[in-house]
């Protein structure tokens, strides 16, 4: 039997050989543009560099003696496809002479300029260049919905494809289902196939894995039946890298293994040997099998061409060593993969930093390893093609510990370690609706099963349905007591860790501010005494010594003038004035004394005393029968010494007519203002100068606090308050 079908197959083969070849000879004995470019399509199919040649550049003579254009752009397409099977990649003259197609074919309104800008978006799409792809192919859709929306499928796929990569999940679903939709209603199995296979990635890369499996799984199915067998195990190996993503590493396994057996199996090329037993390595070292990771990691490397395989290769050979904590190989592997990155000029990914980090961190090079995590964690930021959260949680993890042993940086090792408990925490939510939809599909699936069983027997249906509820609301209760307790553990260890922690933060800062605070204030009172002593010294000096000098040169010069009867009355009243000025100024500077007068007699006194020019009145206010000897001698001596520099500065530059100084004490509330209505300034332009930060230090160093109102040609107003510790009953 096998033999007699083996037979009439070769017979069959034969006779549509014969066939073929027949038609082919009457095509080219033709004179007309349109044959040729029906005999290059078909050499376009069989990849037939030398037949295409010929038949496409026949085309294009007879197109132009024809003035056929739309022949024209026909023929120019074919010798793209040309130039494109001969190189083996899209070239600038593929491009250009697509381009030179479009525009002959657009012209004439063709059927065949949607697939025209269709392939001109391939190459951007291929190149990267996603937003140029997405230009032509909307060009592309537009010519589909108006002459040929047999295309329409193929080049929602393509659209779905460009902003899948882009970036744009959201695009790119809508664009795929409505691929899908159009494939379904017109039979079209390769856009069925390639929408299954994008809504597969689509979904997996938001890790809605089930939904990810359906749809590769229907790809399989539809690969298997037209005999695919390169595309179908392309397919397994999606397949694998799903439930390694899933962290199901047995089935992981279990679909590498049937692509390289459909591989060795149908002799495909090395080259997808090589991706197959690539993929085989991440599940296999998961699940201990290091050594076999190893041997299918060395079989691979030599047959990968492709710089991101070799890339990922050698990263997994590196694993895998460090798995086995064989240093020398981790090393040399690791220099491989440093090589290869430089070779192909390629940035270095998320998971090389990470793995960089994990080595720092085993040989407690906090530094280094802090350096590397951060690193990955910026990189991840701009990764758009989503990440497993499981590495995430663990990236985390390790540079709160980082920073927790390094540079005991406690406040970003919480900031860390609390991403990564939101991380887990969302991980395993996500696990715990994944289980509640596989039960949830468990339950149908023994409903239909059930369905059909009634109709069997019928008297048994109640009987099984019932235990069916009863298995899975039993199930139901466990699981969710279950989840319930993993998540209460895990919420009062989180809260526990980061209370203790928080703690600690919360004890070294309050100690800092504390610290920071002394210091502030034994600077200011150091600043503040050093003031007062060469205030004093000052004072003495000029009373002791000058004012005395000035005063023997005035009794001499009147001496001198009662002897020889010279009148100079002038120079007396000048030296006199001098002397009472330097008098002023000495008592100024010397330290008031509380122990004989109290604040209010001090500054009453001060004001009364002060030497002002005719035009200008100073004025002091205070509130009666208030007991002044109660305050503390400390405030009472930083309190005249505020309002001497107040008005100091009012007389130097604010050519005020008034000052007004005013004492209060309310409510325990001691306050004192220094106000004048003098040229005033803008407090937002003018930079403090020294007189201002005087008063604030002082104000400081007896925990008051004071403000500022000034505006130009308003005036100014200093107001200092302190709040006293004890009642001063008026």
């Amino acid at each position: 039997m096998k033999i007699f079908i083996l037979i009439i197959t070769s017979v069959l083969t034969f006779s549509l050989s014969a066939q073929t070849e027949d038609i082919l000879k009457k095509k080219t004995n033709s004179n007309k543009s349109s044959i040729w470019n029906d005999l290059a399509e078909y050499y376009v199919k069989q990849r037939d560099s030398i037949g295409l040649n010929t038949a496409a550049n026949k085309a294009l003579e007879l197109a132009l003696k024809e003035k056929d254009l739309e022949e024209q752009g026909k023929a120019f397409m074919h010798i793209a496809q040309l130039e494109r099977i001969c190189s083996g990649r899209y070239t600038e003259s593929y491009l250009n002479l697509l381009k030179r197609a479009s525009d002959l074919l657009l012209q004439q309104k063709s059927k065949y300029a949607a697939h025209c800008l269709q392939s001109i978006s391939q190459k951007y799409n291929t190149s990267g260049e996603y937003d140029k792809a997405l230009d032509y192919l909307f060009q592309a859709e537009k010519e589909g919905l108006d002459n040929s929306p047999e295309d329409l499928g193929s080049i929602y796929c393509d659209i779905g494809y460009a902003y899948l990569y882009k970036g744009v999940p959201d695009s790119a679903r809508i664009y795929t289902e409505k691929a899908l939709q159009y494939a379904t209603n017109n039979k079209d199995t390769l856009s069925l196939t390639v929408s299954y296979s994008l809504l597969g990635i689509i979904n997996r890369r938001e890790n809605n894995y089930s939904m990810a499996l359906k749809y590769y799984l229907k790809c399989a199915d539809l690969y298997e039946q037209q005999k695919e067998w390169r595309r179908l195990s392309t397919t397994w190996c999606n397949i694998a890298v799903l439930y390694t993503d899933w962290e199901k590493y047995a089935q992981a396994i279990e679909f590498a293994d049937r692509a390289i057996e459909i591989i060795k199996r149908h002799q495909l090329s090395e080259k997808e040997l090589s991706r197959a037993l690539l993929i085989s390595g991440p599940p296999l070292v998961s699940t201990k099998q290091t050594d076999k990771a190893i041997e299918n990691y060395k079989s691979a490397l030599p047959n990968l061409n492709n710089s991101y395989q070799r890339r990922s290769c050698l990263f997994g050979l590196v694993k895998a060593y460090y798995e086995l904590n064989i240093q020398d190989s981790v090393n040399n592997y690791m220099q491989q993969l440093e090589s290869e990155f430089v070779r192909s000029k390629a940035t270095y990914t998320d998971s090389y930093y990470i793995f960089k980090g994990l080595i720092a961190l085993r040989h407690r090079q906090f530094d280094k390893a802090i350096e590397y995590y951060e690193k990955s964690i910026e990189l991840r930021k701009h990764n758009k093609n989503g990440i497993v959260q499981r590495t995430a949680i663990d990236t985390y993890l390790n540079l709160s510990e980082a920073y927790k042993m390094g540079p005991h940086d406690y406040k970003k090792a919480l900031y860390y370690k609390d991403i990564a408990f939101k991380l887990q925490d969302s991980i395993y939510q996500q696990k715990h609706n994944e289980m509640m939809s596989e039960y949830y599909v468990q339950f149908e699936t023994a409903n239909k099963e059930l369905e059909i069983n009634r109709l069997q027997i019928k008297h048994q249906e109640e009987r099984y349905q019932s235990l069916l509820i009863i298995s899975i609301s039993g199930i139901l209760i466990v699981a969710l007591s279950i989840a319930w307790l993993y998540n209460r553990i895990i919420r009062l260890k989180k809260e526990k860790e980061t209370t203790l922690l928080s703690q600690r933060i919360d004890q070294k800062e309050k100690d800092f501010l504390n610290l920071q605070q002394e210091t502030e204030q034994r600077l200011t009172r150091k600043y503040i005494d050093g003031l007062e002593t060469e205030r004093k010294r000052l004072a003495t000096e000029l009373h002791d010594d000058i004012c005395n000098s000035m005063m023997a040169l005035e009794l001499n010069i009147n001496e001198e003038r009662k002897n020889q009867q010279i009148d100079i009355p002038y120079f007396i009243k000048r030296l006199s004035e001098i002397r009472n000025r330097v008098r002023n100024v000495s008592h100024e500077l010397m330290p008031p004394s509380f122990q004989y007068a109290t604040i209010d007699e001090m500054l009453t006194d001060f004001i009364t005393h002060l030497n002002l020019p005719p035009e200008i009145k100073a004025e002091y206010k205070s509130t009666p029968h208030v007991h002044w000897e109660n305050i503390p001698s400390k405030i009472g001596f930083e309190l005249y010494r505020i309002v001497q520099e107040s008005t100091s500065n009012a007389l130097k530059y604010a050519f005020p007519s008034k000052i007004t100084v005013e004492l209060k004490l309310e409510n325990n509330n001691l306050s004192v203002s220094i106000e004048d209505d003098g040229i005033g300034f803008d407090t937002n332009k003018k930079n403090k100068g020294i007189g201002i930060q005087t008063i604030a230090q002082r104000i400081q160093s007896i925990n008051g606090t004071f403000s500022l109102i000034s505006r130009p040609n308003e005036g100014t107003k200093i107001r200092v308050d302190i709040r006293l510790k004890n009642r001063h009953k008026s």
